[in-house]
């Protein structure tokens, strides 16, 4: 057991970083609120302005009314919660999850289906962050730190670092037996089958990481049944609803008919799920003495309107978790008694509206634990060739990352452009715009050149995704491939082209990265955005044969300069390029 001391300085560290956070949060938010709508979109917080296109419901389609709002670069998300107002955010407006925006229409699912409250015309609308007030959520679960067994004697010592990570042999044999035996067609390579055993063996809690195609979401769904199987109430939560919509549809195809698998949310934001959708616990009627899967937002455990707040549960499967916030996964560890981490550090982290380096909240879950405790990492990659494996595998994972197959893109008839080329996996090609900023007419004419010989040479529009920083090159790409005829034989719609957050857990035949800016003032200014390193390795590693990176010869000679600089992300960038 922790220490008396050691846990209450640990928990009023953790109450009061738990509240400067919140107050910095609506503090800035504020201070965004503020500004005007030019400096809100340019800052990208904000869409508009946006005219009513059509309501269904609780679902809305807005259209952009100027380039201003469409040729922006935008930091909102899928599933962010935003406020609707005449461009007055300080102003309470109805509140709605963003879902969508291709560049031309934006669509949002408002918190209820009533008619919105604005009179006619609905036009001149905008979309800004809405301040979500998590306060009494967090009080309460720091609450149940301080006095529940589970929290003081289970929890607390889990989050300090200091919790016992052990695990059971037995167990751990009995399963590894079993996963050596499954037919070839079935089995899983060695580090998954050590990750399987490992987490069900586990006596509290146990961490897997999962670098670009390891097959994380399939190891996480074996898991599932395995413990189902047992007869565990299985909670599946993780930063977003994107996150916890694709586990559980993993999980629901593996599943037997029998076994519930069920989703507690307002929002929906998979519209074609097989897995049962309900607003409240209490209208899905599940049975707490049967075994069955339960996905949920970490907040939404906590939240009087889900049915969810005094249910308990066997294990809790925390996906994502490099993403989750120390605070948010502890909501749903209070909720089980045995806790299974999944993520990768090197990938997309938290998004926090006021990070504050000296915060006990500024990591996330799965980096703090893993520097205390074993983890699992899957090593092989189903997904990248041995080309592509190489890049991440020396600048992320200890050169422990390998190409499970070694594919190579093979186009029929042959195309004469050097990047269509079956090897090297990785090609980038330099552009001499120089004045472009969030879209470049130039590159995404080398884009569209590009993948109008994939499409010739056998490939299908949803073997090709564009990756973009900028929502604004994103749409240009898509409206010429609707526009032009040279692309009317193909069903150029189920080519995927869209930002980072977009494709994560995605993968394509072949990756297009279009860094669009080529202003070397506006590339400074975003430093932080274009050269995330793990933004870079989430982008890189989507593809399964080729990726290639498309940027301005501007893009390069500042990044260069930034890294002789000492920037950290502009000296991965710079050596992608190299590799």
């Amino acid at each position: 057991m922790t220490a008396p001391s050691s846990s209450n300085r640990f928990l009023t560290t953790l109450r009061e970083d738990t509240l400067r956070e919140i107050a910095a949060s609506k503090a800035a938010l504020v201070e965004i609120w503020s500004l005007s709508l030019a400096q809100r979109v340019e800052k990208g917080h904000a869409l508009g302005p946006l005219r009513v296109v059509s309501q269904k419901g609780a679902i809305v389609t807005l259209a952009h009314e100027t380039s201003l709002s469409q040729e922006s670069f935008s930091r909102i998300r899928e599933g962010d919660l935003l406020r609707m107002t005449r461009n007055e955010p300080l102003a309470n407006g109805p509140s709605c999850f963003f879902l969508h925006d291709d560049g031309e229409l934006v669509v949002v699912q408002m918190l209820s289906d009533a008619p919105l409250p604005f009179d006619e015309p609905l036009s001149g609308l905008t979309l800004d962050p809405d301040f979500f007030d998590p306060t009494d959520r967090f009080l309460a679960a720091l609450d149940a730190l301080r006095t529940t067994v589970h929290g003081t004697d289970v929890v607390l010592p889990i989050l300090m670092g200091e919790g016992d990570s052990g695990s059971d042999s037995e167990t751990f044999d009995e399963v590894l037996d079993q996963l050596e035996d499954l037919p070839t067609e079935e089995a899983f390579h060695p580090a998954q089958n050590d990750a399987i055993a490992l987490s069900l063996a586990a006596s509290r809690f146990h961490l897997v990481q999962g670098p670009p195609g390891t097959g994380k979401t399939h190891v996480l769904a074996e898991i599932a049944c395995r413990l189902i199987e047992k007869g565990h109430r299985v909670l599946l939560t993780g930063p977003t609803h994107r996150a916890i919509d694709h586990a559980l549809r993993s999980c629901r195809k593996r599943l037997p008919a029998g076994v519930r698998v069920v989703k507690i949310s307002r929002a929906r934001f998979d519209s074609d799920s097989p897995v049962e959708h309900f607003d409240h616990l209490g209208d899905a009627e599940l049975s707490f003495d049967e075994p069955f899967l339960l996905g949920s937002t970490t907040l939404n455990l906590w939240s009087n309107s889900s049915g969810l707040v005094d249910q308990s549960f066997d294990t809790v499967l925390l996906d994502e978790s490099s993403q989750l916030t120390l605070m948010l996964a502890t909501l749903a560890m209070l909720r089980a008694e045995k806790f299974l981490f999944f993520g990768d550090h090197c990938q997309l982290p938290p998004v926090r509206l006021a990070p504050n380096p000296d915060s006990t909240l500024d990591d996330s879950i799965f980096n703090k634990l893993r520097k205390s405790s074993s983890t699992t990492m899957l090593t092989e990659s189903w997904r990248l060739n041995a080309d592509l494996a190489e890049w991440p595998s020396a600048t992320f994972y200890g050169n422990q990352l390998t190409a499970r197959h070694d594919r190579v893109l093979s186009l029929a008839p042959a195309s004469s452009l050097p990047a269509l080329q079956a090897r090297p996996g990785f090609v980038s090609i330099q552009h001499d715009d120089r004045q472009s900023s969030t879209r470049s007419p130039e590159e995404a004419e080398r884009v569209l050149e590009l993948i109008l010989d994939l499409l010739r040479g056998g490939l299908a529009p949803s073997d090709i995704a564009v990756v973009t920083p900028f929502r604004a090159q994103a749409a240009l790409i898509r409206r010429s491939l609707r526009n032009r005829e040279e692309f009317t034989p193909w069903p150029v719609e189920e080519l995927l082209a869209d930002t980072v957050e977009r494709l994560q857990g995605q993968e394509r035949e072949v990756i297009l990265v279009s860094m669009a800016a080529s202003r070397d003032e506006f590339i400074m200014r975003l430093e932080d955005f274009l050269f995330e390193p793990r933004r870079l390795n989430v982008a890189i590693t989507r593809a399964r044969r080729k990726t290639i990176l498309l940027h301005s010869k501007t893009l390069l000679k500042v990044a260069q300069s930034l890294a002789d600089s000492g920037s950290a992300g502009a000296t991965t960038f710079c050596s992608l390029l190299e590799s």
